[in-house]
Parts: C-alpha cells; sequence; structure tokens
C-alpha cells in the first residue's frame, strides 16, 4: 500500500512539474511575441486608407519609398535596406552605405524589381502610389505601409506619422523617448514664437522665375509659419501649392515673404528672385515686405518633407526671423 501511494506521489509531482513547464514555455512564448501593429494616421482617412497594418514580427529589412519615414526609423535603429535617392536630404553616410537607392521621385518610374530582391519585410509607400507600386507589392506577399507623402506634407501629419514609427518601433526606448522630447520642446518654442507674430501674415513663393506658385497652410513651410502665429495668404483649397494669382496677390500685402526653391542652391536662388523682383519692380514693389527687405531665401533643403528633420528646419527658421527683426542680412 505505502509502495502505491510512494508511485501516485511520484506521478502527482510529475504532473505538476509537467503543468509548470507548459506555463513557463506559454510565458515565454509570450514574450517572445514581436508581433508589431501600426495605425494609420488620421490624416490618410481623406485618401480611405484606415486602420491598421499588423505585422507578425518586428520587420528586419525595411525599405522606404518616400522620405518622410527614413530618419526617424534611422534613429530608431531599424534596419533599412532601401531608401529614396534624393540631392536635397542628407542622409547619414552609413546609412547611404548599407542601403540601396532608389529613384522616386515624382516623374521616376521606381524599380520594383530591385525593391522586391532586396527581400524587404516592410515596404512603406506614400498613399499615392497604393493603388500602383502598393498593389504590386501586395501581391508578392510584401507587407506594405501607407504614409502621407508627397513635395510638401504638413508638419501636423508629419508629427503624427513620426509618432506612430516610434509606438511601433521604438514605443520603450531611450531613442523613442528622445524623439518625443524633442518634438515637445519645439513646441514650447512655437507657442513663444506664436506669441510674438501672431496674426502677422505670410507669403511663401515656391518660385523658380518666370514660374510662380504659392504653397499654403497645408505645405510644408507653409504649416510651419501656420504654426508660428503667421496667416497664409494663399488659398487653403487645392493641395498645398496653387498657382499665383498675380492680380490677386496685389491685395495680399504680406508682411513677410519667404522664397523657396526645389531647383537652385540658396544663394542662387535668392539671386534669381533679386534680379526678378530689380527687373519687374513695377509688379513686386506694390509688395512693402520687399520694399522693406522683410524676405527670407530658405535652402531647397526646406522644398520637400524631410520628416523628423523639420524638428531642425524649424531651428533654422527661428534663427532666420531673429536675424531679420534685429536688421541683419
Amino acid at each position: 500500500m505505502g509502495k502505491k501511494w510512494m508511485v501516485l506521489g511520484a506521478l502527482c509531482l510529475l504532473a505538476l512539474g509537467l503543468f509548470g513547464c507548459g506555463s513557463q514555455k506559454q510565458e515565454t512564448a509570450a514574450k517572445n511575441n514581436t508581433a508589431i501593429e501600426i495605425p494609420y494616421g488620421k490624416s490618410l482617412a481623406q485618401y480611405g486608407i484606415t486602420g491598421s497594418l499588423v505585422l507578425s514580427r518586428k520587420p528586419e529589412r525595411v525599405v522606404s519609398l518616400t522620405n518622410t519615414p527614413v530618419l526617424t526609423l534611422y534613429a530608431l535603429g531599424v534596419n533599412q535596406v532601401g531608401i529614396p535617392d534624393t540631392k536635397i536630404i542628407q542622409w547619414p553616410e552609413d546609412l547611404k552605405k548599407q542601403a540601396k537607392l532608389f529613384q522616386t521621385g515624382m516623374r521616376s518610374n521606381i524599380d520594383l524589381e530591385g525593391v522586391i530582391a532586396l527581400k524587404p519585410d516592410l515596404v512603406i509607400v506614400g498613399y499615392h502610389a497604393k493603388d500602383t507600386y502598393g498593389k504590386i507589392l501586395e501581391r508578392e506577399k510584401i507587407p506594405v505601409y501607407y504614409v502621407d507623402a508627397g513635395p510638401t506634407v504638413s508638419y501636423d501629419s508629419v508629427k503624427e506619422m513620426t509618432l506612430l514609427l516610434v509606438d511601433a518601433f521604438g514605443k520603450d526606448t531611450a531613442e523613442g523617448e528622445k524623439i518625443r522630447d524633442r518634438f515637445a520642446r519645439l513646441e514650447e518654442q512655437l507657442q513663444q514664437q506664436k506669441a510674438r507674430d501672431q496674426g502677422k501674415k505670410v507669403m511663401v513663393l515656391q518660385a523658380a522665375p518666370p514660374q510662380f506658385y504659392l504653397q499654403n497652410q497645408n505645405g510644408t513651410v507653409g504649416s510651419m509659419f501656420q504654426l508660428m502665429g503667421y496667416t497664409n495668404v494663399a488659398p487653403a483649397a487645392g493641395g498645398t501649392m496653387v498657382i499665383m494669382d498675380r492680380e490677386k496677390a496685389l491685395s495680399y500685402d504680406p508682411d513677410l515673404i519667404v522664397c523657396v526653391s526645389a531647383m537652385a542652391g540658396e544663394q542662387e536662388q535668392q539671386a534669381a528672385m533679386e534680379k526678378e523682383f530689380t527687373e519687374h519692380g513695377e509688379y513686386w514693389d506694390h509688395f512693402s515686405a520687399i520694399r522693406n527687405k522683410r524676405v527670407i531665401y530658405l535652402p531647397k533643403w526646406f522644398a520637400v518633407s524631410s520628416g523628423l528633420d523639420e524638428i531642425d528646419q524649424f531651428q533654422e527658421l527661428f534663427k532666420r526671423l531673429d536675424a531679420l527683426k534685429a536688421g541683419q542680412p
């Protein structure tokens, strides 16, 4: 009888041991579950893109086919094997060495065969290419995440996308916290700047004479000045840029004119615009901002949305506004 109880006791202990091991295995599996969910931002709802992308594990080979996510993913330590080839944004040297560069401009045909050959486990694509490049990549069973994109993207949209990527790839990391802190410090500065410049009018000229466009409050630079308290004189409808109505523009009388171009360097652009202002003074002299030299010329770095780099662009704008107020060149 005693032996039977000993055997039964041993079997119970074995069962408890197996149950314990099973529980530990389940806990370990839960801890190793690296599935991530990347929600789509509110800015994409207008294009019919909602919900989120769910991946079974954190991507290890990411291709970014638009500028805005690149620097955020780099800061978070995400391995990017493909990025846009751009002469406007300065990518970190080590990133350029490790990633294949793709032509992704509005007039470019993206080398999708080259993208697929990299065997990515995530490709980030601008929303406007959802029905073209996006569909092809999805047919190849490659996960695709869509973001707001284009030559110009508003600050709010960039911030929204950046923080969604932080939550997905670096929510509890020091790198993720640094990005959040940078936005928090910037927005404190914006409130201070807004208190000084609230109500002033700005005209953002995206120009390469003789062609002139106005960037409205939805564009990159336009949205930045909007956050600093300025009122953008350009119509808010019609995307991020509108063709300048020269006759109507005479009624705008902006306090500040900001010139930006993706076609030339800062000095070249300034020379071209000053020549335009002089040679056609009968028109441009109507603007008090030009007569009083309240004009800021921005490098072409500002002509496209660069994602996380917009924080640095704001710092540069603060410096230039301070210099203008101080009467410096």
